[in-house]
């Protein structure tokens, strides 16, 4: 999503004095491109969020303020900007902003693990370190297993949105606006 409010960015000044949205063309943003983008950032925010999840707060509060503002924006600077907007994010936005919010859950769920671990392990040492290890994570692999099951869930969501923001969204909401 950075890419398209990139895209808007870089236009402004276009949408301004021509009163039109150009969308990015054909070639100039790839699948792949957006795919390694959005992933990339996911990961960070995964592993990241070991310092108390703060990372995927932010990823979270982040991604909304920018989708509202890019919202605003729009509906202000050209006629039918917020209906054209929400038409782009529909075919690609269903997949992409719910595999950004499960990879914030991922990390919450991977810093639950850790915090859960570091604390059995501590109370477990009676018996020795190792022993309190193994112990610990016997107790705590819940968690680690579904952060990692939602992080491949969350990857499987943004493989799909990709191809579908390179080469579907546009041409969708200027199609279904040309219908209106």
């Amino acid at each position: 999503m950075d890419i398209f409010f990139g895209i808007v960015a870089a236009n402004i000044d276009q949408i301004i004095n021509s009163g039109g949205v150009s969308g990015p063309s054909a070639g100039e943003v790839s699948a792949i491109d957006l795919f390694i983008h959005n992933e990339s950032s996911g990961i960070m925010v995964y592993f990241g969020s070991i310092f108390f999840a703060i990372m995927a707060f932010a990823s979270i509060i982040y991604n909304a303020i920018n989708l509202g503002m890019v919202g605003a924006l729009l509906s202000s600077l050209q006629t039918n900007g917020a209906l054209l907007y929400i038409l782009y994010l529909i075919p690609h936005g269903i997949f992409e902003i719910t595999g950004t919010i499960i990879q914030s859950v991922a990390g919450i769920l991977l810093f639950r693990f850790l915090w859960n671990f570091v604390k059995s392990t501590i109370g477990n040492h009676e018996n020795g370190w190792g022993s309190g290890l193994s112990q610990s994570f016997e107790k705590n692999k819940k968690l680690l297993i579904q952060s990692i099951v939602l992080m491949i869930f969350a990857t499987v969501l943004l493989l799909i949105a990709a191809p579908l923001e390179a080469h579907v969204s546009y041409e969708f909401s200027r199609f279904i606006v040309g219908l209106l």
